[in-house]
């Protein structure tokens, strides 16, 4: 559980950026319901948790991550896009003392599904890893 005033910081400051390690149940198949979002509620910061994090290279793509007002709240990671992986790491947490830890990227802001132009592109302009460095080091020293 996460004391309400410190899950509102993370909501508003990071929401955008990651998630938790819960998902709906599957239904009709594997990849079903990974992007429902009908878990985030009032009550939500009582069913996470911080004693690990997760944390990818960059978000692999944007579909579904959008609502007219910006980007929706812990919506990482949760992508009901069909070529998604999500749901793998739904099963991979499924009742493990996981269940519930933070998720982010590592890389904030670009969407690149092929790992290798991440790669590539962080080799051509060492600003961006400096970018990046900037905020991980503002944010969580």
């Amino acid at each position: 559980m996460v004391n309400i005033d410190n899950f509102k910081k993370l909501e508003k400051e990071y929401g955008i950026y990651g998630s938790w390690a819960i998902w709906t149940e599957p239904d009709v198949s594997p990849k079903s319901n990974t992007g429902d979002m009908s878990w985030v509620n009032d009550d939500l910061h009582e069913k996470v948790g911080t004693g690990f994090v997760f944390v990818g290279l960059n978000c692999a793509d944007g579909h579904g991550n959008q609502n007219q007002d910006g980007k929706i709240k812990w919506k990482n990671f949760h992508s009901d896009y069909r070529f998604q992986n999500d749901y793998k790491l739904r099963f991979a947490l499924k009742e493990t003392p996981y269940w519930g830890s933070y998720i982010t990227d590592i890389i904030k802001d670009y969407f690149e599904t092929d790992s290798s132009k991440v790669a590539l592109s962080i080799k051509k302009n060492p600003e961006f890893v400096q970018k990046t460095l900037n905020f991980l080091n503002e944010n969580w020293s």
